[in-house]
């Protein structure tokens, strides 16, 4: 667990409602907030995966519970594969089709 990019993501949120840690960063065109660290770019909710539980085993992809792009709260976040990133969008019905 990184405790400098932790603090830098807890720095650059607010809290919504349901619990969301809204990212008050920059942000991406398709929505999702992004930051560079130690000179790479990163998304913001990958960036809170590695701060919290370390680092993303290659070829696993961070998925939200929230279904909320910008949200950075590692209770609401998970780990699954390309087909399980894609298999949840279609069954949340956020598949453009």
């Amino acid at each position: 667990m990184d405790e400098n990019l932790k603090a830098k993501l807890l720095s650059r949120i607010t809290e919504d409602e349901n619990g969301c840690w809204i990212w008050q960063g920059s942000h991406i065109a398709n929505g999702y907030g992004n930051l560079t660290y130690e000179w790479k770019s990163l998304y913001a909710h990958r960036a809170s995966w590695m701060a919290h539980f370390g680092e993303i085993p290659n070829g696993m992809c961070v998925l939200h519970r929230c279904d909320v792009r910008d949200c950075i709260n590692p209770e609401h976040l998970f780990l699954g594969t390309y087909q399980d990133n894609h298999d949840d969008m279609h069954t949340k019905g956020r598949a453009n089709h």
